[in-house]
């Protein structure tokens, strides 16, 4: 081999372990701070919490408690180990470096040199900042790819049923942690049983029924049919828009060549395996190389079809990075064999350039010392209104409340399957039980972009609720997902309204202006921090 090759293939292993420092880095730094990373943290450790105290997480939607729409697999887990905010980050980060673990036995049991196969695991972290720095933030994600890709490396390394079967268990055990794994379970066998494989694929069909089919009926009977309803029904009620396509097929896909690339060359082994077949002919294709291509193709059709979803986050894209990383040290390595050598370095400078494109940035990743105070501020605040033996309504965050409630998201989610508001949860409000309501944005109220109507949650909260504060609007935003944070507090009318809509709607727009006012007058002046109850007689004026 040349030297310049040589040279090459030093820079590109430097440069992607510098990369892999990097994610490290922010993922060491991220990992002490006590609010959110992600803004349904709260609610997520909220659900942790309740598994750890035996409470059902599959009830009735009610004033105290409406869960995600998530199968339960990761909250148990974390409940097991230590109901804890840093042991749910350690379960995601643990599940993170496994899939990299994996990402390498698969690219090299498929085929990949030995230096391509050490570049598999660098490549799948540094999708860090492509899947919307997801690797160690408290959701389920990571701990059902991690699942999936154990899955993978057993069936590509066994031969008989039994191995397949043990796979198929795993994927559908993958299932209770998030629901997308229903696609590996389906388009795996599919693709061993087009390569000719079929006891094989229908040993992981078998073992992946044998988990799902029996959980799945215990989940039902013991929550009275609310497992369903929430984790298949509601999130059957997000839909897929067209608009979503080329969000997909065009952005996302554009960002990474690379993993495109070599999902394309994956997918044509598919391609020439059918072909062969109407033909009636024989094609010979290596089984570690079938099992890598059947879970590339899954991971591809997960994340496409989530990202499409109305909702759905780049987070999702990690259902096909993890599988697609070691599928393009695969294909590299084959491409090698047979490149020049200026096509070596093209292969080589592709592979730098694909995970710099991704690299974190220190200062937008990790959170800064105003987000703590700012996090703490709210808590302070929060524990404040409480503090006459008052109930906080607290919409946009968990996990800070003392008596729990619903996240908005997961409210959302009941509303907009067609399900009323939970009744307990509107009288509360009609009659001013709450010592405040604090939201993270007025538009949490209306609901009109979701829900494509108006909710009534609108006139109900505002007809019993005016708005007396603003937080800060200098706070940072979370890091990681959706740019969202606690805004606006809510105090109970000493006279409730009995205005109709559009009038409701110009009030609280006034109170919101005079909120707004102190606020800017407290930055200038924190001796000037004022309750804002005087903003209910000072709108109505």
């Amino acid at each position: 081999m040349s030297d310049p090759v040589k040279i090459a293939r030093a820079c590109c292993a430097l440069f992607m372990g510098a990369m892999v420092v990097l994610v490290g880095y922010v993922i060491a730094a991220r990992f002490s701070f006590v609010g959110e990373l992600e803004w349904m943290t709260g609610g997520v450790l909220d659900h942790i919490e309740r598994v750890h105290d035996h409470k059902p997480l599959y009830t009735a939607p009610s004033s105290d408690w409406i869960p995600f729409i998530y199968t339960p697999g990761y909250y148990w887990l974390v409940a097991l180990l230590s109901p804890t905010a840093a042991c749910a980050r350690g379960v995601s980060i643990a599940s993170s470096l496994l899939t990299a673990g994996c990402a390498y036995a698969l690219a090299k049991h498929a085929g990949a040199s030995r230096f391509y196969a050490a570049l598999a695991p660098a490549l799948f972290i540094g999708c860090f900042g492509y899947v919307c720095a997801w690797f160690d933030t408290e959701r389920s994600d990571p701990l059902m790819v991690a699942m999936l890709s154990v899955s993978a490396v057993v069936l590509s390394r066994s031969k008989g049923v039994i191995g397949a079967a043990f796979a198929g268990s795993l994927a559908g055990a993958a299932f209770f942690v998030k629901q997308p794994a229903t696609t590996f379970i389906v388009l795996v066998p599919l693709v061993l049983l087009l390569g000719g494989r079929t006891k094989r694929a229908l040993a992981f069909a078998a073992g992946a029924a044998v988990v799902l089919v029996p959980v799945y009926a215990w989940l039902q009977i013991s929550t009275q049919g609310w497992f369903s309803f929430y984790c298949v029904k509601l999130p059957g009620a997000h839909g897929m828009a067209a608009k979503y396509i080329t969000l997909f097929f065009i952005l996302d896909l554009s960002k990474a060549p690379l993993l495109t690339l070599a999902t394309l060359g994956s997918l044509g082994s598919l391609v020439s395996i059918a072909r062969a077949r109407l033909r009636r002919e024989t094609l010979e294709i290596e089984e570690p190389w079938l099992v890598l291509v059947a879970f590339v193709a899954a991971g591809f059709v997960a994340s496409a079809t989530s990202r499409m979803h109305v909702g759905g986050w780049p987070n999702v894209l990690v259902f096909w990075t993890a599988f697609a990383a070691p599928a393009a040290c695969v294909l590299a390595s084959k491409l090698e064999a047979n490149a020049s050598r200026a096509g070596i370095l093209v292969v080589l400078g592709a592979f730098a350039l694909q995970v710099g494109a991704f690299a974190p940035d220190p200062n937008e990743s990790v959170p800064a010392e105003d987000s703590r105070r700012f996090s703490a501020r709210v808590v302070d605040r929060v524990h404040e209104l409480e503090g006459g033996g008052g109930d906080v309504l607290m919409l946009g965050r968990g996990h800070v409340t003392r008596a729990r409630h619903p996240h908005i998201n997961a409210l959302v989610d009941v509303l907009r399957a067609g399900e009323p508001l939970p009744q307990d949860l509107a009288q509360a409000i009609a009659s001013r039980k709450f010592a405040a309501i604090v939201l993270n944005d007025t538009d949490d109220l209306r609901m009109k972009l979701l829900l494509e109507r108006e909710s009534e949650l609108f006139i109900v909260v505002t007809r019993n609720y005016f708005v007396a504060e603003r937080f800060d609007d200098k706070a940072p935003m979370p890091v990681v997902g959706f740019p969202t944070t606690p805004r606006w507090v809510l105090r109970p009318r000493t006279h409730p309204l009995t205005l109709e809509h559009d009038e409701l709607f110009a009030r609280q727009l006034v109170e919101m202006g005079l909120a707004d006012a102190n606020m800017r007058a407290a930055q200038g002046d924190p001796k000037r921090q004022s309750d804002g109850l005087d903003i209910e007689l000072r709108s109505a004026l």
